[in-house]
């Protein structure tokens, strides 16, 4: 849902959704799919030009992947937007 809204340029609505998304999955206990709504909105934030609050999801979502033991996809991760995690 979070990705639909982005896609019809309803932001606030979006953001709103991608939180939810967090919280719901969080709650469930699904690291797998917390690691990827993270992800998910880390990007819609960098999409949006707001590293403020895309760095923080990435690296929950890094954090989430690894403990799940999704090691290849931590690597992808890194490899696609590695270059926020460097100071």
């Amino acid at each position: 849902e979070a990705e639909l809204e982005w896609l019809l340029d309803n932001i606030p609505e979006a953001k709103a959704k991608y939180y939810m998304a967090i919280v719901q999955s969080r709650d469930a206990g699904i690291l797998m799919q917390e690691a990827l709504a993270n992800e998910l909105a880390g990007k819609f934030y960098l999409k949006i030009g707001d590293l403020l609050k895309a760095v923080p999801l990435f690296e929950e979502a890094r954090r989430l992947y690894k403990a799940w033991g999704g090691i290849a996809k931590v690597r992808h991760l890194e490899q696609e937007i590695g270059y926020l995690f460097e100071n």
